[in-house]
């Protein structure tokens, strides 16, 4: 299983801009996880407290019927709940085998503890790709 390291991390955009020795300190905080084709990773409604970096794979993202999109290899999900604290907006299912560096909200707030301006860059990023995002949905050209 691919175990997260500094260059791997670096090819999420969540990680932007941070050191190896901050990408070090994350590291012990990350879980490789791997789930099958056909596995709810998030169900629309759910609280959620932990955002994944997809390294293997393919999702759709769903609201009730409908597709909003299909992520692969270097997208993150699950950031809005880590941001607004709220629950879950939508179903995130696995259409082909997956794996996943998943970042629990307590070890973000712990990185704000420890290392305030790698925490600042973190959530600027998620900002940064939630942004993109809903340009993209929207239909507007980056």
């Amino acid at each position: 299983m691919d175990a997260p390291t500094p260059e791997r991390l670096r090819r999420y955009s969540l990680f932007g801009g941070l050191i190896d020795a901050q990408l070090d300190a994350l590291i012990g905080r990350i879980r490789t996880e791997s789930v099958p084709a056909g596995a709810v990773l998030m169900r629309e409604g759910e609280r959620g407290d932990r955002l994944y970096c997809l390294v293997e794979g393919e999702v759709e993202v769903r609201r009730g019927d409908r597709v909003l999109v299909r992520l692969g290899p270097g997208e993150t999900l699950g950031e809005m709940e880590i941001i607004d604290m709220q629950p879950r907006s939508a179903t995130v299912t696995a259409l082909t085998p997956c794996v996943l560096y998943g970042l629990a909200l307590r070890d973000i707030l712990a990185l704000q503890r420890s290392d305030l301006p790698a925490f600042t860059l973190v959530i600027m990023n998620l900002a940064r790709d939630l942004s993109r995002r809903l340009r993209r949905m929207d239909g507007i050209p980056p």
